[in-house]
């Protein structure tokens, strides 16, 4: 692990790390012994892992992860539903808009290139580039894929994260760099 980390520390099921002052817990129904001498496991029954930063889950495990889950298929669900999707190739329209929306930072609006570094520009060449960052060129496609679709927040997110990077270099003479 990183710099300022200290060993695990088991409790009755879950691994806790200290960083920097805070917790960070790895909650499972899998035996502890298995996970911390790396024990082949049979996969017989289901095991539930949830990762947690400060706060434990006080819950029941597999609820909270079933919960989720749920939740979670729920928002993709009706996030798809609200697509105007063309008759020709719904699934691979559909599959390819779930690929760029999750691009998509929702804390910022930024919009990444790819989640991918370090990738060259053709196979064996020199010419390397961290799509991890907000190109606006390749978020002018996104947003373009997104308008198509009928999905609008996304565009007034990611005009909120520009709008707050130029507020924020105003008066800096960096204000024009890629962003």
């Amino acid at each position: 692990m990183g710099q300022g980390s200290g060993a695990a520390r088991g409790g009755s099921n879950h691994l806790r790390y200290e960083i920097r002052g805070e917790l960070l817990r790895l909650l499972t129904n899998m035996p502890l012994t298995y996970l911390c001498e790396e024990t082949p496991v049979a996969l017989t029954q289901k095991f539930y892992f949830g990762l947690t930063w400060g706060l434990g889950i006080e819950d029941d495990l597999v609820k909270v992860t079933h919960d989720f889950l749920e939740q979670t298929m729920r928002y993709w669900r009706t996030w798809v539903k609200n697509c105007s999707v063309p008759l020709l190739h719904q699934q691979e329209v559909i599959r390819s808009a779930l690929a760029l929306k999750l691009h998509c930072f929702e804390d910022t609006g930024a919009i990444l290139a790819a989640v991918t570094t370090s990738l060259p520009e053709q196979p064996g060449g020199t010419r390397n580039w961290d799509y991890r960052c907000c190109w606006l060129r390749d978020a002018y496609f996104a947003l373009t894929a997104f308008h198509n679709l009928g999905h609008f927040q996304e565009m007034e997110a990611f005009l909120k994260f520009l709008l707050n990077i130029a507020h924020t270099h105003e008066h800096s003479r960096d204000r024009l760099r890629p962003v």
